[in-house]
């Protein structure tokens, strides 16, 4: 077998075992938003939740208080 062509399948397959599945969607576009459906700013669009949720909370005076939703329990 030529030297050319086990060095191109062996970069080709180590190529593959790097790539992981969420580095490559080619079907689905990557959509970064509030993924939470409680959120305020929920994005029924977004397909990565990338942090930003946020909550409103009515406090004990009735001040209206935005919590990220990550930093609740």
């Amino acid at each position: 077998m030529n030297w050319k062509i086990i060095i191109i399948v062996i970069m080709l397959i180590i190529t593959l075992l790097l790539i992981s599945p969420k580095q490559y969607i080619p079907d689905k576009k990557q959509i970064f938003g509030c993924t939470k459906p409680i959120g305020d700013n929920f994005n029924p669009n977004a397909t990565i939740d990338d942090g930003s949720c946020i909550g409103s909370v009515i406090g004990p005076n009735g001040q209206i208080k935005y919590v990220k939703l990550s930093d609740t329990k």
